[in-house]
């Protein structure tokens, strides 16, 4: 009995942790997503992570994010980041993201958007996701939408 309750209690703080960052966006502006053919993908598009006052949870950043891919590619690729890489007490390492597309039938033709920001305080590493997977005609479609970061299972926050 002491370990469900141990349990429960557990699974509800995690909630709340996920739940505490609900206030942390980041913006992506300007998408230009596409593939041409089987081998020929690229995307190119602007990511801001605003520096909330409600949220001290991730860092400000902004970052370009561009690639030439092949469909179903879902490599990580690195972002540049644009201005400066400290916010508050944090230091942003890197920006990486992927758009995995595909143009078939057989996959429902779903792209998979995802970016992953790594930072650190001075004493610790912090791992943050935020993605969508979308219809690949409404994904190249949309110019501008807005993600929203959870921690990565192990990161230090």
């Amino acid at each position: 009995m002491q370990f469900t309750t141990v349990s429960i209690l557990s699974a509800l703080s995690a909630l709340a942790a996920v739940e505490a960052h609900s206030d942390t966006i980041w913006h992506v502006t300007d998408l230009n997503a596409g593939c041409r053919s089987s081998s020929d993908c690229s995307y190119l598009f602007n990511i801001v992570g605003d520096k909330s006052d409600k949220s001290d949870f991730t860092p400000g950043f902004s970052a370009q994010c561009t690639a030439r891919t092949q469909q179903l590619d879902d490599s990580p690729r690195p972002c540049t980041l644009v201005g400066s890489r400290k916010s508050g007490k944090y230091n942003v390492d890197e920006v990486n993201a992927y758009v995995s597309q595909t143009l078939s039938d057989e996959r429902g033709s779903e792209t998979h958007f995802d970016v992953e920001v790594k930072f650190n305080d001075g004493s610790a590493k912090y791992i943050y996701h935020a993605g969508k997977t979308q219809n690949y005609d409404d994904f190249v479609a949309a110019k501008n939408f807005d993600i929203y970061p959870i921690a990565e299972q192990g990161s230090a926050k």
